[in-house]
């Protein structure tokens, strides 16, 4: 699959945007003093998860992480409506709009490019295996 630059740029910001869920999201759990190292994994496990497949560019995962990061919104939108955690729930939704949006751009970009790659690809006749005469 080619690889043009609107691909590229919204696979990287999706993966950057992963990682830093990932890290607002145990900044609450400590700053909120549930510094539980199990929860931290849970909450944590579904975006580590597809790092993986984001390096490797799979457009599945990145079909997959849009799922996931919507519970992440709506913990950063449950978030925003509490006097504490206002700016970092406003934070964490961000992040995840921006997320969502670039893995959305990643994975039409890579479907159009996959549809263009499929419709060049021409069978190639052997001209030896044809005998005429």
């Amino acid at each position: 699959m080619p690889v043009n630059n609107s691909t590229e740029h919204s696979a990287n910001m999706t993966l950057a945007g992963s990682v830093l869920v990932i890290i607002l999201v145990n900044t609450f759990l400590y700053t909120s003093g549930m510094t539980n190292p199990l929860i931290m994994i849970i909450l944590s496990l579904p975006l580590i998860l597809t790092l993986h497949g984001q390096v490797k560019r799979s457009s599945r995962t990145y079909q997959w992480l849009c799922f996931a990061i919507l519970f992440y919104m709506v913990l950063g939108i449950l978030l925003a409506f509490t006097a504490t955690y206002l700016f970092l729930g406003l934070a964490i939704a961000l992040v995840c709009v921006i997320t969502f949006i670039s893995a959305i751009i990643f994975i039409r970009s890579a479907r159009i490019a996959s549809l263009i790659t499929n419709s060049m690809d021409t069978t190639d006749y052997d001209d030896t295996s044809q005998h005429t005469g």
